[in-house]
């Protein structure tokens, strides 16, 4: 099982002295939990996804990482910072290919969700508050061999009943 968030922002890095800015048309960011890379099967050209366990970690897609840091080896991406919306700053500490299969999935930075927590984000996005959720969460199950997925339905039927809004 995993989640995401959209997260709506323009980006910033420097490279080489020179500040690049990236306007929230061309990003496709979202905060996201290591098993989205379980869920979705991306090829790891630099880190891995335990990387995502920690706060203020970004993954990048290669296509992304070349627009922001050029022909570099990717290796030397890994470490290197990103700036969201003038103030938030992660580090650099993977690099994943492209998707290349059909999808409505067109995301290019994976930041580890933990980041809500340890940032101003919290009072934004209230992770917590089932009734303020948006079209931009979304959450994903993925069915072992053998699951019964009516018994599953039911299961997530009694969460939503339980946390789901009142009224």
């Amino acid at each position: 099982m995993t989640g995401y968030h959209d997260f709506d922002a323009k980006a910033m890095v420097i490279e080489q002295g020179r500040h690049k800015n990236f306007d929230r048309h061309t990003t496709q960011v979202i905060l996201t939990y290591p098993d989205y890379f379980k869920v979705f099967q991306y090829q790891w050209l630099a880190g891995k996804p335990e990387v995502l366990a920690k706060p203020m970690q970004v993954v990048l897609t290669e296509n992304r990482a070349r627009a922001y840091f050029g022909s570099i080896d990717l290796q030397e991406i890994i470490g290197k910072n990103v700036t969201y919306n003038d103030s938030l700053i992660v580090t650099i500490a993977g690099v994943v290919r492209d998707w290349s299969g059909n999808s409505d999935f067109k995301h290019t930075e994976f930041i580890s969700y933990s980041t809500i927590e340890n940032t101003f984000l919290r009072k934004f996005l209230h992770v917590d508050v089932w009734d303020r959720m948006t079209h931009g969460t979304q959450s994903f199950i993925k069915l072992s061999p053998g699951d019964d997925p009516d018994e599953i339905a039911s299961q997530l039927t009694r969460i939503i009943e339980k946390h789901g809004a009142k009224g």
